[in-house]
């Protein structure tokens, strides 16, 4: 019988915090700063209406990609737990995150050769990167193993059809 796993992502794939406490998904947060306060780190995130009225009264935000620290404290938590872990990662084209995982994953694996982490680049980013974990949490509950769910996402990722749109390019 296979080790019982865990799935996890970045908080880029907007998904509702019911839905990954509901499903047991470790979320690896990425922060954005803003007038010098970093959200989700020294402040909460800002509720979006807020976020997008600062936007539109001329603040700029930048991000940062996942720190590789805190993935291989929540990953060495699960390990400990016994649990082995999928994570299926924000899209490698837009953000340093998936190879922060993949560094952070090497750690794990040295200090716990016996557990198993397999990283996906979900090639996608918010709703669609949330679409891709949402796909893996329904093959997870209706039975099918780590190495499934990971031989299909890698499979059909290309297939899944999402958008994004902004109001305008500013």
């Amino acid at each position: 019988m296979s080790k019982p796993f865990l799935l996890s992502t970045e908080s880029t794939a907007d998904l509702p915090e019911s839905f990954t406490t509901a499903h047991q998904i470790i979320i690896h947060p990425l922060y954005y700063i803003m007038n010098g306060i970093t959200y989700g780190q020294d402040e909460p995130f800002l509720d979006p209406a807020d976020f997008y009225q600062r936007l539109k009264n001329g603040s700029m935000p930048t991000t940062s990609a996942s720190n590789p620290e805190a993935i291989r404290e929540q990953m060495t938590e699960a390990v400990k737990a016994g649990y082995d872990i999928l994570h299926i990662a924000f899209s490698s084209g837009l953000s340093s995150s998936y190879q922060n995982t993949l560094i952070a994953v090497e750690d794990v694996l040295a200090e716990y050769p016996d557990a198993k982490i397999t990283v996906i680049d979900s090639l996608a980013a918010s709703a669609g990167q949330g679409l891709v974990v949402h796909k893996a949490v329904t093959m997870k509950e209706a039975g099918k193993s780590m190495d499934e769910i990971a031989d299909y996402l890698l499979e059909n990722r290309l297939h899944f059809i999402h958008s994004f749109t902004v109001d305008d390019l500013s």
